[in-house]
């Protein structure tokens, strides 16, 4: 978990998405935005959510007693999934809406930033049988994916309109140059060659 939160960050910074950084230490276990769920020796899947639930609670409470100058912009909870069964994302889900509960329960007179929950396969994490090595394009494509959920938001105090449009998807203007561009003569140009878009033109002095 903690080399997929630096490549998140470094993927996510380098695509121009915004700052990513990981959450202050926190009480009780919860170190570099990271807290351990402890199952115990004999797992089975109703132990498993019911400690994943347990600690949601725990990070929650834990979240609510941060000040806003600790934190002032949306919090990522990336709940790892190591479970194959779809109808697990169901328990998790509501193991995530536990820790919302218990984040907004403790009374708060400032502004609190917002939670938003992201799911990550077992597959990006860890493996039985090799190293993992997620590929680049897949981390870039997952970064995107949690830019979609937290755009920036509003700045404070601004109204609301038609024109004042301070979030949308992510979206890519232009593809990135490539590395190595692969020139070629031709020996028979075409008869206009400044309305010719195949053609680049250079001069030096």
């Amino acid at each position: 978990m903690d080399q997929f939160l630096d490549n998140m960050r470094n993927v996510y910074e380098s695509c121009k998405l915004g700052s990513h950084t990981r959450g202050p230490e926190l009480p009780d276990g919860i170190y570099e935005g990271m807290a351990p769920v402890e199952a115990g020796e004999e797992v089975n899947f109703q132990t498993a959510i019911e400690a994943i639930r347990e600690t949601c609670v725990h990070v929650g409470s834990s979240l609510a007693s941060i000040t806003a100058e600790e934190m002032q912009s949306t919090i990522v909870i990336y709940l790892v999934n190591p479970f194959t069964s779809a109808s697990a994302l169901y328990h998790l889900c509501a193991s995530f809406w536990a820790l919302f509960q218990a984040y907004v329960s403790v009374p708060s007179k400032a502004p609190r930033p917002d939670l938003v929950l992201q799911l990550v396969p077992m597959r990006f994490i860890a493996s039985f049988s090799a190293p993992v090595i997620p590929e680049p394009s897949t981390i870039a494509a997952f970064a995107r994916e949690v830019y979609d959920r937290c755009p920036p938001s509003a700045p404070h105090g601004s109204k609301s309109g038609a024109i004042s449009i301070p979030a949308a998807s992510f979206v890519e203007l232009a593809q990135p140059l490539p590395k190595r561009i692969d020139f070629a003569l031709t020996p028979t140009p075409p008869s206009d060659l400044m309305h010719d878009p195949s053609f680049i033109h250079l001069a030096y002095a």
